[in-house]
């Protein structure tokens, strides 16, 4: 029997959100802005972070809330601040017509001279390596001194949570007696937590390697300074593109590079399953085979969803100039005989494809709806329609190459989301919160300061 005493107690406690059964929570969760389940609602307790990080709270959101892939612009200004812009709604040459003061779409800047000694402030590279899994990645190397020479430092910062984290570059001593080189990055599916890929090997030509050994880094893991060899071995004879703008796309929980392969160097996709850290060699389209690695792209589309394509820029008929083709993977599990050719365009007059080209498929329009093959070289970003079947090119708009003051800029394709992915990536231990500079702005915001 409860006593006088134990019934006054009940009564004058007060309920507090963490009563709230689950069910209620992810009813009132999900009516509120996606933004303020970030910055505010997660903060409330304990419960209701756990709630809102649960996969099934993310069956419950809107559509507008999940990943899109869209085509982000980074430019590096000054070798220390990084600038990104997300061009979901509208086209990427659109910023050309507007006017230059007004504020970019989902502007965000990070400053990484904090992380400089004020001696080395003047001796800073930092290049764009890619995105995965909203994770920007990037090569930030400083030069301390002639007797150490260049030292390399990854910065991985998400732009959607302002976590940011560093991981120190391995030995560029491998299996194979040759240089390392970043390749690629993802969030494991199982867990969240990020990974970073270095290849080792022997360098067969310009920006080509045969790589004999990967290196996998789990960030934020228990020895966080630890790059281990991946258990198993590239296949023999396949030669890489080591080259940023040929970074690899994940699909079905693996990434996907495109290769040459056997004595004809015929093209074929490689692919590593980022549980198993396993390997398996992939059929390209059969009418590829006069296609040059260093203008072929894998990438993939927002819809058909769930599908692998290719990208390659082929030499057209004697009177014809480069024709772009987008060949598709019908049946992921069916690589000899499930390619599709999707599109065959010619490109616009007066381009050139380098090397260095950006090559990318991202979902924009005002609707939502269009799929565009972006392409950035030479200065200028072309849209190709995979709906309409037409080009729109342009100069990119805000900025410009700037050599004087070591001003880049670069196209990819980011996986953006107003909110955190289903499984959220993680950085573990290693993981930090940036906070805002008071002496730094861009488009009259505070940068974020990597410290």
């Amino acid at each position: 029997m409860v006593s006088a005493a134990e019934r006054r107690r009940r009564r004058k406690r007060k309920t507090t959100a963490s009563d709230l059964p689950d069910d209620v929570v992810v009813e009132i969760v999900s009516r509120l802005p996606p933004r303020s389940i970030i910055t505010g609602w997660r903060a409330v307790s304990k419960s209701w972070r756990r709630v809102t990080a649960s996969p099934a709270f993310y069956n419950t959101i809107t559509p507008r809330a999940r990943p899109l892939p869209v085509a982000a612009k980074v430019t590096v200004q000054n070798t220390t601040v990084v600038c990104l812009e997300l061009f979901g709604s509208h086209p990427i040459n659109a910023a050309a017509d507007n006017d230059d003061d007004a504020p970019p779409p989902y502007p965000r800047a990070l400053w990484l001279g904090g992380a400089v000694p004020r001696n080395n402030i003047g001796h800073v590279s930092t290049l764009v390596l890619g995105s995965w899994d909203g994770v920007l990645c990037l090569d930030m190397s400083t030069y301390p001194s002639w007797k150490t020479g260049w030292k390399s430092v990854y910065v991985l910062w998400n732009p959607l949570t302002n976590a940011c984290a560093t991981v120190a570059a391995p030995p560029v001593v491998g299996a194979g007696g040759g240089g390392g080189n970043f390749v690629g990055a993802y969030a494991h599916p199982e867990t969240g937590r990020f990974h970073l890929l270095h290849a080792t090997g022997r360098i067969v030509g310009e920006l080509l390697m045969s790589p004999a050994a990967f290196l996998v880094h789990t960030v934020g893991g228990n020895n966080d300074a630890a790059w281990r060899v991946a258990p198993a071995r590239p296949p023999d004879e396949i030669v890489m593109p080591i080259h940023n703008a040929a970074r690899p796309v994940a699909l079905h929980g693996k990434l996907h590079w495109v290769v040459q392969s056997g004595g004809r160097r015929d093209i074929k996709l490689l692919a590593f399953d980022t549980v198993r850290e396993d390997f398996r060699l992939m059929e390209a389209p059969e009418q590829m085979g006069t296609s040059k690695i260093e203008t072929t792209r894998v990438a993939v589309p927002p819809s058909p969803a769930g599908k692998l394509c290719t990208i390659a820029m082929v030499a057209g008929d004697a009177n014809s100039a480069l024709e772009m083709e987008v060949w598709v993977l019908d049946d992921y599990g069916d690589d000899r005989r499930s390619w599709r050719l999707m599109a065959r365009t010619q490109v616009p007059w007066g381009w050139y494809f380098s090397m260095d080209a950006q090559v990318g498929v991202a979902r924009h329009g005002a609707d939502g709806e269009e799929d565009v093959v972006f392409v950035h070289t030479n200065g200028r970003v072309d849209e190709y329609s995979l709906r309409r079947g037409s080009w729109q090119a342009n100069k990119v708009g805000r900025w410009f190459v700037d050599f004087a003051h070591e001003n880049r800029e670069l196209v990819l394709r980011h996986e953006h989301s107003m909110l955190p992915l289903p499984l959220e990536v993680s950085f573990g231990a290693a993981s930090r919160v940036l906070p805002r500079s008071r002496s730094r702005y861009e488009w009259g915001k505070p940068c974020y300061c990597l410290v």
